[in-house]
């Protein structure tokens, strides 16, 4: 392995560790930090970044992240969409899951059935019973499971 490829996994753990550990805060320093060195971050640092956000429920951070990655050349996956709708759904922020998702598709990013659910999770748990139904009969149309 070439030095740079284990840097970039160190510090992929690091961020991930801590994310698991509900330490969003330390992710995120140790994300910063790693930003002014050379190290050049791969989706599995940005993913673990925007995840620690959603654990943290840092819903505007983790959508930050996520428009950072193509400015940095970096395309977001469907795990980096998922873990950002996931945040917004987790704060009560269903217009913004929906926004995101909207984005994803129109990035003709892959789509999953966990990102249709979290997206009809935080429409029906607003209230917003007929955004949840119209995106649950897309998901029907797309041949994708609930």
């Amino acid at each position: 392995c070439s030095r740079v490829a284990v840097d970039t996994m160190t510090l992929s753990a690091a961020i991930s560790a801590c994310e698991k550990g509900c330490e969003w805060e330390k992710a995120l320093l140790i994300f910063s930090d790693a930003s002014q060195s050379k190290i050049k971050f791969e989706m599995i640092t940005w993913s673990a970044a925007i995840s620690a956000c959603e654990k943290g429920l840092q819903w505007e951070i983790a959508l930050q992240l996520v428009g950072m990655m193509a400015r940095n050349a970096v395309l977001p996956d469907r795990i980096c969409y998922c873990a950002a709708i996931s945040a917004c759904e987790n704060c009560g922020k269903w217009e913004k899951a929906l926004e995101f998702f909207s984005v994803s598709l129109r990035r003709r990013v892959e789509s999953h059935r966990i990102t249709f659910n979290t997206t009809i999770s935080a429409c029906a748990k607003a209230g917003e019973w007929e955004k949840a139904l119209r995106l649950f009969i897309v998901m029907a149309q797309d041949n994708i499971e609930p």
